[in-house]
């Protein structure tokens, strides 16, 4: 079983390298880029943050994709557009490269009145806590005075389904 994981996690290496790699220069560095924040425990969701970068890319919008735990007060402040791709790990936790953001900015007051945002929440449902932390992110944003976008989409164990739901969601969201 250690084997199926190790080789698990090389596949999931790949396909971020194929995702960020398909990924240009920002196109205009004069328009604001979207902000793509991902936690992830397995490296789903940092394969989705790139595959949603290159989607909004694509479109010829400037990107910049980072760990949760690499985003600063002042990268939320300084956004206008957000899009946070998170998995809750174990009991309702964030994973464990993101248990700092949340210790450090969860638990602040910041003014976020000028921040556009969606959740794309991966869990699964055997779980008791399902997608709780990409709750309490999106619970947190909306109280300091975030918009949200849409409502979170949330995902149970990758269903394809839901994340059809997240790129038509992006489509819609930012072509309105």
């Amino acid at each position: 079983s250690d084997l199926l994981l190790y080789l698990d996690r090389r596949c999931k290496k790949r396909q971020i390298a194929t995702a960020r790699g398909a990924l240009t220069a920002n196109p205009d560095s004069h328009t604001p880029a979207w902000l793509i924040g991902f936690a992830s425990q397995s490296g789903f969701a940092e394969q989705l943050a790139w595959k949603t970068a290159g989607q909004l890319q694509a479109a010829g919008l400037a990107v910049r994709v980072q760990p949760l735990a690499e985003i600063t007060e002042q990268d939320l402040r300084q956004s206008r557009n957000a899009l946070f791709v998170v998995s809750t790990f174990g009991d309702g936790e964030a994973p464990d490269s993101a248990r700092g953001f949340e210790r450090a900015l969860l638990s602040r007051s910041l003014p976020l009145l000028e921040l556009n945002y969606a959740v794309l929440a991966l869990g699964d449902r055997q779980y008791q806590h399902f997608c709780a932390f990409a709750k309490r992110l999106h619970d947190w944003l909306a109280a300091h005075g975030g918009s949200s976008l849409f409502a979170p989409i949330e995902v149970d164990s990758g269903d394809s389904a839901s994340l059809h739901q997240w790129q038509q969601r992006l489509e819609t969201d930012r072509k309105s």
